[in-house]
């Protein structure tokens, strides 16, 4: 998106020389509050120039008319997108900047892609803000596969374009050029991206626009960036010059804000941040050309801002009603070393909530624990599974509780259905290991997505926006977490367990269950959750609804990771295992509507 300086042909507009009608003033301040452009006095012929036109559009005869129409017609949002085509209007070409280019592919991509080699999932995302016609996001699009069979081999690439034109969109998602536009593009691209549609014009293949998706975006419009967040490179040429100061200040916040730590910041050449932003630095590449880079300590400084006030908010969770009152008791018994546990303490404690206790014996004497009589007390259950086994059952219900059964973004019962399958699947995989302690693994795969909790409980408007981006776009809940909120359940379920004294295992679980390869310590026990975590929501116990993601269980890090410590895993049919899993999906759908009353159907 770059302002308009075309020459004024509607009737209705002044001549430079003339006095400017009052009201083409509001309509330049109404434009400046929506999104940021502001035309200088100087320039507020150019303002008059673009109504002028809509005017004739509409068939109107006065400034006073227009201004109504675009602050109390029924239609005022449709005319005033209208207007904001007319004073937004693109002029640029592909390959515009080829030592930016260049810095692009010779260092910074191989940067970038050494330092997420080391993450699960391989994915480059880029914002093209902006974009105009689309010639720089298609110019991203044909760099980056130029780099697919070799440093991009076995990557995901997303470019996100956005403008706020609407017919700029349009042209972009066509992708024809003509001569001008391709001025600068070498034949040698031409013949490998674009396809002849007349002898004056080009389109771009699909190979390349497969790699893009376009769509309207205000840059100043705070609830629509926050849907931004994830990238890796972020270009913005030539669009900032048409803002003031404070309009500068706050998009430049945003784009820092959407950032993955190192990332890098694009700017047209004649662009600078002085006196704007101190959070980037500038880097100087060996073509003469400079980007800008996110300085570490004012990402960290941001990442701080955030655990802070995910820690403030997790302090307010135990005193909510719905958590039992029995629950942080059971949490000091469950952190102690089992011999320091005496079985009267459990059930004195659990004899003060006799719902918490008919829970547990329900689901003690359910078909998950196989037992072939059913306990008929608490004392029975420990006598008959064991103190560990029976206290993580407790845990179960006890969080179940604080579950309210509606008004909530995360039903309770798809939550706990995939909470249980999870810790199902946990179990049944150490079981297979040698010298692995099953009732951990139980009950490492039972709290890895506590965050969820925190999310409904201290962040549930942010968290029911994530829940429908996931929904619409059919990707994991972490991904949509990140991408509207900033953080995941990762994130808060670190702090909670932290905050309740959880064991150092099961944090790094909370936190890493993701990403394996990034926890700290217990990185088997991580992996091992990881891998059971993807065998549920491909099995039918997710979330409620489809994600696009493949299981590949032999090719996962984590399983490379779980294989380093228990060697004998590599005898494992893991088809016959996944068709195992299958048998006991049902049980957990029977205990989940046991403890929760009513069907839970699978995503």
């Amino acid at each position: 998106m770059i302002a308009s300086t075309r020459t004024a042909t509607a009737p209705f507009a002044p001549k430079v020389s003339e006095p400017i009608d009052p009201i083409f003033r509001q309509i330049r301040d109404l434009v400046y509050k929506v999104c940021g452009i502001f035309q200088l006095e100087e320039k507020l012929y150019l303002m008059a120039d673009a109504c002028g036109r809509r005017m004739k559009a509409l068939e109107l005869r006065s400034s006073r008319e227009y201004w109504d129409r675009l602050t109390a017609h029924s239609n005022r949002e449709t005319e005033l997108r209208q207007l904001l085509n007319e004073v937004t209007i693109g002029e640029t070409c592909l390959f515009r900047s080829q030592p930016q280019l260049d810095a692009l592919r010779k260092v910074i991509l191989p940067e970038i892609v050494a330092e997420k080699s080391k993450q699960v999932i391989k994915r480059l995302r880029v914002w093209s803000a902006g974009c105009s016609t689309g010639e720089e996001s298609y110019t991203l699009a044909m760099n980056m596969l130029e780099e697919r069979d070799l440093l991009l081999k076995g990557w995901t690439v997303e470019i996100v374009a956005t403008d706020l034109n609407d017919r700029s969109v349009e042209a972009a998602k066509a992708g024809v050029y003509g001569d001008y536009a391709l001025r600068n593009t070498t034949d040698y691209f031409k013949r490998k991206y674009f396809s002849t549609v007349d002898e004056k014009k080009l389109q771009v293949r699909e190979e390349a626009k497969k790699l893009i998706t376009f769509s309207r975006l205000n840059l100043q419009d705070d609830s629509k960036m926050l849907f931004m967040k994830g990238m890796d490179l972020v270009f913005c040429c030539n669009v900032l010059i048409y803002f003031d100061g404070p309009s500068k200040s706050k998009v430049i916040d945003h784009f820092f804000s959407n950032l993955n730590f190192g990332g890098y910041f694009f700017l047209g050449t004649s662009e600078s941040l002085m006196k704007l932003n101190d959070k980037f630095h500038l880097v100087h590449f060996s073509g003469g050309d400079r980007v800008l880079e996110t300085i570490p300590q004012e990402w960290q400084a941001m990442t701080l801002a955030i655990a802070a006030t995910i820690r403030e908010r997790v302090k307010g969770i135990e005193a909510t009603p719905s958590i039992p009152a029995v629950f942080l008791p059971l949490l000091k018994l469950l952190n102690a070393p089992p011999e320091q546990v005496r079985l009267e303490e459990v059930v004195k404690l659990v004899s003060y909530d006799n719902t918490i206790a008919a829970q547990c014996l329900r689901v003690a004497g359910s078909p998950l624990f196989g037992l072939a009589k059913s306990p008929e007390t608490i004392k029975a259950a420990v006598l008959t599974l064991g103190l560990r086994k029976v206290q993580t059952i407790l845990l179960t219900c006890c969080l179940g509780q604080a579950f309210p059964t509606k008004n909530w973004a995360l039903d309770p019962t798809v939550f706990w259905r995939h909470s249980l399958g999870c810790a199902m699947v946990c179990r049944k995989f150490s079981e297979k290991l040698a010298a692995a302690d099953d009732d951990k693994a139980y009950m490492a795969g039972l709290l890895h997505d506590i965050g969820f909790l925190v999310n409904c409980l201290a962040f549930s408007r942010e968290f029911d926006t994530a829940i429908k981006h996931a929904f619409q776009e059919q990707i994991p809940l972490d991904e949509a977490e990140r991408a509207t909120m900033g953080f995941t359940h990762c994130e808060t379920g670190r702090a909670l367990a932290e905050k309740w004294h959880l064991a150092d295992d099961i944090v790094q679980v909370i936190a890493h269950h993701h990403a394996p390869e990034l926890s700290e310590a217990a990185q088997p026990l991580v992996a091992l959750v990881h891998l059971s975590d993807l065998l549920c929501r491909v099995r039918g116990l997710g979330y409620g609804y489809y994600e696009r993601h493949k299981l590949d269980l032999a090719h996962n890090p984590a399983w490379a990771i779980l294989q380093k410590e228990h060697p004998d895993l590599g005898g494992v049919d893991l088809v016959r295992f996944t068709f195992e899993l299958d048998e006991a999906v049902g049980e957990v759908f029977g205990l989940v509507a046991t403890i929760f009353g009513g069907a839970a159907t699978r995503n």
